[in-house]
């Protein structure tokens, strides 16, 4: 993987977890749609597995599961909330 890659994977991780964070939000206010919510997680979590898969075939497991766990980190701490999954 590529430093370019690897950027736009932690690019698309953010902005899918930061996503599903500001739909769990949102639920708060309206708790009756659930669907978009639901969705935004599992696309956000989805996403997740499938870029650490991807890391630990080019970096090693535990750097690969490592690196996406800090990008989610560190959104989860911008936004001052976790994702709940």
């Amino acid at each position: 993987m590529t430093d370019r890659e690897l950027k736009a994977a932690e690019i698309g991780l953010k902005a899918r977890w930061s996503m599903a964070i500001a739909q769990q939000k949102k639920l708060r206010q309206d708790p009756a749609n659930t669907k978009a919510r639901d969705y935004a997680t599992y696309l956000a979590v989805g996403y997740l597995h499938a870029v650490a898969e991807i890391l630990e075939t080019t970096k090693g497991s535990t750097i690969g599961e490592a690196i996406v766990m800090d990008w989610k980190d560190e959104i989860e701490d911008s936004e001052g909330e976790r994702l709940i999954y």
